[in-house]
């Protein structure tokens, strides 16, 4: 009998635990495309965002040295300032152009919560400058 209560005890100390850290939102943002492709007839570079439901959704591409190239990010959000950085490491073999396609890094990313107020956006491809702006959030 004494077993099976620890076993519970046990089992409803993990729940409650699991419950506590469900709740918690990361400080990262949410990536559904992170990825490196052959683009046909876009421009070379380019960044999109929008504000839904107090959260920054972006999406971007530009040129990278191979379509096999590796890619990260950084990400900093601040009281009045967010950065996204999306860099590219070159792949051993590096060329821009494969047949008539352009090798580029593509992404789309949501943000956490961002609070309300005025914030400074800036977004970087390889530590380039690609867009500042000041957004407004309700939050």
């Amino acid at each position: 009998m004494l077993k099976e209560l620890l076993a519970v005890a046990a089992v409803l100390t993990l729940a409650a635990a699991a419950g506590v850290t469900y709740g918690i939102e990361s400080s990262e943002p949410s990536f559904s495309t992170f990825k490196t492709e052959c683009l046909i007839d876009s421009p070379m570079e380019k960044t999109r965002y929008d504000i839904k439901d107090e959260r920054l959704r972006l999406s971007g591409h530009f040129p990278v040295e191979g379509v096999e190239s590796e890619l990260d990010y950084t990400y900093h959000q601040e009281s009045d300032r967010i950065v996204l950085e999306i860099n590219s490491t070159p792949a051993r073999r590096e060329t821009n152009f494969s047949g008539t396609c352009l090798s580029s890094a593509v992404y789309e990313a949501t943000t956490p919560r961002i609070d309300g107020g005025l914030h400074l956006l800036q977004v970087r491809h390889n530590g380039a400058l690609q867009e500042e702006v000041y957004i407004r959030t309700d939050g």
